[in-house]
């Protein structure tokens, strides 16, 4: 039996059943896990889905090397086609305390969807395939989503002249003893806008794209940059989308912070990104066009 990883594209497949040397004519089963078993952790693949007489064709290095430590198999492919069914070197592979319970084979693992996700991610190819990365990311290091306790996201902005530069940093924490991870730093260039709903609005949308909609967030805003006129009644320009993005979620909280090294770090890397070549660290912002996507219709 084959088990194909998720991160493996059919030009992948074919090279690494060609390096096999695999009659094309009499291959073995072949389970494709984003199909069958789409959003399942690393763990429980180790543990429900590879056999001792099974192979796993990957092109992520830390379950290559977990799946070889196993004593099962394991063939390892690179962007660049090369191929290898040794362990790699270098790949450091955490230890975590997690208290694995016994658990069943389930028939998918993603989070459900909701309806106003995909009018949400991303048009760029290039974003899209970084968001992928980040929820595989995600999903691999808490070996589950259940894992996840709560997010908490470190906000400041910067001006510049007609502009402002909008700066996310996404933490996970965990429910079982993992570390906890800083998920994702998100620098957006925007034009300047009077309405500061604006804010919670992108940090929305960030959290949505990577399916963490479902957790307790907490939103600790620069209060030297940001008065945090967030919930107020008043219909504003983001107002509507706020309250629309705010629906899928259980429970958002807002603090102010003025002080401390998350927000510290995060107002210096605005600085940073303002006096250099940010290459591409900074996005451009796209709320109008989703704005105008979700509410043409209505």
């Amino acid at each position: 039996m084959i088990i194909v990883d998720e991160s493996i594209s059919p030009e992948k497949l074919t090279k690494v059943l060609t390096y096999l040397k695999f009659d094309e004519h009499k291959l073995p089963e072949i389970i494709h896990i984003k199909n069958i078993y789409p959003g399942i952790p690393d763990e429980e693949i180790r543990k429900h889905i590879l056999k001792t007489n099974s192979i796993f064709i990957t092109s992520d290095r830390v379950i290559h090397n977990k799946i070889l430590l196993d004593s099962k198999r394991s063939i390892y492919i690179d962007n660049d086609g090369k191929i290898t069914k040794k362990k790699l070197k270098g790949i450091n592979i955490p230890k975590k305390n997690i208290n694995h319970g016994k658990t069943e084979l389930q028939d998918s693992y993603e989070t459900k969807k909701i309806d106003i996700r995909g009018m949400l991610i991303p048009s760029s190819v290039q974003q899209l395939k970084k968001l992928r990365t980040k929820r595989r990311r995600i999903r691999n290091y808490f070996e589950g989503l259940i894992n996840i306790e709560n997010i908490d996201v470190s906000l400041s902005k910067k001006d510049i002249q007609d502009k402002m530069l909008i700066g996310l940093k996404i933490r996970i924490i965990s429910n079982n003893g993992i570390k906890s991870l800083d998920a994702s730093e998100i620098y957006i260039l925007e034009n300047k806008i009077n309405d500061e709903k604006i804010y919670p609005c992108y940090i929305l949308i960030a959290l949505i794209r990577l399916i963490l909609n479902t957790k307790k967030t907490t939103i600790f805003y620069d209060s030297t940059e940001i008065n945090g006129d967030f919930e107020t009644n008043l219909k504003t320009e983001f107002s509507e989308l706020l309250l629309s993005l705010k629906s899928n979620f259980d429970q958002i909280n807002f603090h102010p912070v003025n002080k401390g090294k998350n927000i510290e770090l995060l107002r210096n890397k605005l600085i940073q990104l303002t006096k250099k070549d940010a290459g591409n660290e900074i996005i451009t912002g796209d709320i109008m066009m989703i704005k105008q996507r979700l509410f043409t219709d209505s």
